[in-house]
């Protein structure tokens, strides 16, 4: 959306819950309790993907043999070593980029866009900045949530109910 400006084909976009700070994202999908298994088993799906497609991460010049092992098990892990990899820039460098590319490029934003997310989910890693960016672009609407996490999309405690869909849904309709 941001890279085709007002060329974009879209009529309108939804961003729910984004991660922004990728690696400060993987490194809380560890470190919480409730996800610690899925940041490794997400680790080890990607593994399996690129150890499937071996050929063609070697014809694009990129023998899988030369991916350094990870320290750890997490997802956090395998990326500081997989994106250093590929990009050629240290994983610190190549984390700030992705960031600032959301900075500059969110501004570019043309089409009506409904974005629903916490400034203090530690889960996506929410950076000011980026906030800052989505909320000077008129063509942002911004539905921010109270906690600290996703469960602040559920409502209820005996049965949880998921209370995003409805403006999410009448979003779309418009």
């Amino acid at each position: 959306m941001a890279q085709l400006g007002p060329a974009c084909p879209l009529h309108a976009a939804v961003l729910f819950a984004p991660c922004f700070n990728i690696a400060r994202g993987l490194e809380k999908f560890h470190e919480n309790k409730v996800t610690r298994q899925g940041s490794i088993y997400s680790a080890n799906q990607i593994r399996k993907m690129y150890t499937a497609t071996a050929d063609k991460f070697a014809r694009a010049g990129y023998p899988i043999e030369g991916i350094p092992e990870p320290k750890g098990p997490w997802m956090s892990d395998l990326y500081e070593v997989l994106m250093p990899y590929l990009t050629g820039r240290s994983y610190p460098d190549f984390t700030e980029s992705l960031l600032h590319d959301l900075e500059v490029g969110i501004p570019q934003i043309r089409v009506p866009t409904f974005f629903v997310g916490s400034y203090r989910d530690e889960s996506t890693g929410a950076e000011m900045r980026i906030h800052n960016a989505l909320g000077a672009n008129p063509n942002v609407i911004k539905l921010m949530g109270q906690s600290r996490s996703h469960l602040g999309y559920y409502t209820g405690l005996i049965k949880p109910k998921r209370w995003v869909q409805k403006p999410l849904f009448e979003f779309m309709k418009v």
